[in-house]
């Protein structure tokens, strides 16, 4: 057996990505020729290529083991562990590329990357410049840096970095994004918001076209409601909607899922439970996921993501319900004309502000029901009856505090003295990411022992964190929606800051409707004063530990009384899902 021409023709069929082929060439060849060092190396890499990381792997091993300086072998075992999710090997085999070869841009890449999969976000922003220092101007690094940025609160430099990607790549996901971080920005404004998602419309909807024909329905006596979302597993949309199918009523409703996502949690098989079907769609085509819905006979149509992560809003172009309501996922006008509705209360969008919604406005009376998935009863003694001091909460996500944020929280707690702070977050499991916040408080003179910076293990253990906490500071301009109103369940009371758009006044719907305007603030200075006057009134405190969870019980957000609000707004569209059709009529 001739074994240059082995891997002569082997070589060949890889340059042609005939992989398969080549791979059993390379099998043959190493048969005849164990110790052939770059038909290993050529094995290796054409296992790559063919996404078989596991077989891979042990082949680059050995190579690895025999050429150490073989840095192309080397990334190529590091991009196989990767894959294979064997992170801590592919971190130190990829920083082992990198001793080799400073300036080898992609390792510094997808070493970066992999921080950001493990939530070290501050070190990734350093690789991610180091490789953008080497390589110049790419849509990866430029993306890599906005979602590290966006992370920490540094919406700006997030936004800038998003652009630039957007300018070498127009993407409908990355205008997405930029969409998503104005809402961070306090110079931005509705006008501004409505003009970006009309944008996103016109860019990459436009070939979309609405193909389905609603006027012959076939006769039912339920309302068919279905709703899109990739967050049926453990995320708040979860929780949110497994109370409202548990309490809905079965003789009027029947209730789908589209789920845009693989993984299964408890919460995906209660909501599998409480549904007539949950059908996954993250393998069909736009196309095919609305062709099933059309064929499912939906009535009314939820999108419950808007422009987040794992997004289908093509589907909703195409129309496959003659109802569509965007609702819970998003905050915001999503600009396709396409999608009729979007649902809101009085405080969220104000009755002078529906002219910046492409959506007609359908109101109910609270936005959001009060009773979660998951939480367990509150305590009824603060914590600072025990501590002797006060502590305040800071849990919402580390993205939503920003410089001016924590610059507002260092005002509060130098004017309570003994306070403290407590963060919550997966983020600060890495020591890096700690130093972060550590070296904020340390330039404003504040004690670490007055900063509790942690993360707790799961949901259950983070509302048992809440009682640790005397009073909740709110974010802004983007404040709390599931913190906030989880903390109100279990009578932790937030001081919140209410703004000129939707993601900051959502904390403020929820004491609208249950009375406790005093806790709303609408300036920074008033902000502050609230929370140092709270601070300094332990009856007050200890007032609301009672009080929220029952007042909570006694209004629009009593899970009972709100979906009897939501059923009644669903039957009140009956006549666009029928219309003149004599046949399709939806008992009242």
């Amino acid at each position: 057996m001739n074994s240059t021409k082995l891997l002569n023709d082997s070589l060949g069929l890889i340059k042609k990505n005939l992989l398969p082929e080549a791979v059993a060439n390379l099998e043959k060849l190493l048969e005849f020729d164990p110790a052939n060092q770059q038909g290993i190396y050529c094995l290796g890499q054409a296992l790559a290529k063919l996404g078989k990381w596991d077989k891979a792997i042990p082949v680059l091993k050995q190579v690895a083991a025999r050429e150490q300086t073989n840095i192309h072998a080397l990334y190529c075992l590091a991009y196989c562990l990767e894959k294979s999710e064997i992170y801590a090997d592919a971190l130190n085999t990829y920083k082992q590329v990198i001793k080799l070869d400073i300036n080898y841009w992609q390792a510094y890449y997808r070493l970066a990357l992999i921080l950001l999969i493990d939530q070290q976000e501050v070190l990734a922003v350093k690789y991610l410049n180091a490789a953008l220092a080497i390589q110049g101007p790419h849509i990866g690094i430029y993306c890599g840096l906005a979602e590290a940025y966006k992370r920490f609160g540094f919406h700006d430099k997030a936004y800038d970095y998003c652009k630039l990607a957007y300018t070498l790549k127009p993407e409908s996901k990355l205008l997405g994004v930029m969409i998503f971080h104005e809402y961070y920005d306090p110079n931005k404004g509705l006008d501004d918001f409505l003009e970006l998602a009309e944008e996103y419309n016109d860019q990459f909807l436009c070939g979309y076209l609405p193909s389905y024909d609603h006027s012959r329905r076939s006769v039912k006596t339920k309302m068919r409601l279905g709703f899109v979302s990739a967050d049926f597993r453990n995320h708040p949309i979860a929780n949110y909607l497994i109370s409202i199918f548990r309490e809905i009523n079965k003789d009027k409703f029947e209730i789908y899922l589209y789920y845009n996502h693989d993984e299964v949690t408890e919460k995906t098989e209660l909501l599998m439970q409480y549904s007539e079907s949950l059908k996954y769609i993250q393998d069909l085509d736009d196309k095919a996921a609305a062709d099933l819905i059309y064929q499912d006979q939906i009535d009314i149509l939820f999108d419950m993501n808007g422009f987040t992560a794992g997004e289908r809003l093509p589907i909703f172009k195409l129309k496959p319900a003659p109802v569509q309501i965007t609702h819970q996922g998003y905050f915001g006008t999503l600009g396709i004309p396409e999608v009729d509705y979007i649902i809101a209360d009085d405080c969220l969008i104000r009755t002078d502000e529906e002219q910046y919604f492409t959506e007609e406005v359908l109101r109910l009376k609270s936005f959001v029901h009060a009773d979660l998935y998951g939480v367990p009863e509150q305590l009824t003694e603060p914590a600072c009856l025990k501590n002797g001091f006060i502590s305040f909460g800071a849990f919402n996500s580390p993205r939503k505090v920003t410089l001016e944020v924590l610059n507002t929280w260092i005002e509060i707690l130098k004017a309570v003295p003994n306070s403290r702070i407590i963060f919550d977050s997966n983020s600060l499991v890495n020591a890096s990411n700690k130093q972060y916040f550590y070296d904020v408080f340390d330039k404003a003179g504040i004690a670490r022992e007055r900063v509790s910076l942690d993360a707790t293990n799961g949901r259950t253990d983070y509302l048992l964190r809440i009682n640790e906490a005397d009073i909740l500071l709110d974010t802004f301009p983007y404040g709390g929606g599931t913190t906030s109103l989880e903390a109100a369940m279990m009578g932790l009371a937030a001081i919140t800051m209410e703004g000129d758009r939707w993601v900051s006044r959502m904390t403020s719907s929820y004491y609208h409707n249950i009375g406790h305007k005093e806790l709303i603030a609408k300036t920074k200075e008033e902000y502050i004063t609230k929370a140092i006057e709270l601070a300094n009134d332990i009856a007050r405190i200890a007032a609301y530990r009672t009080a929220l969870p029952r007042e909570l019980k006694n209004s629009p957000l009593e899970i009972k009384s709100f979906v009897r609000d939501f059923e009644n707004l669903m039957k009140g569209l009956a006549y666009k899902i029928d219309g003149d059709n004599p046949g399709c009529q939806h008992d009242e």
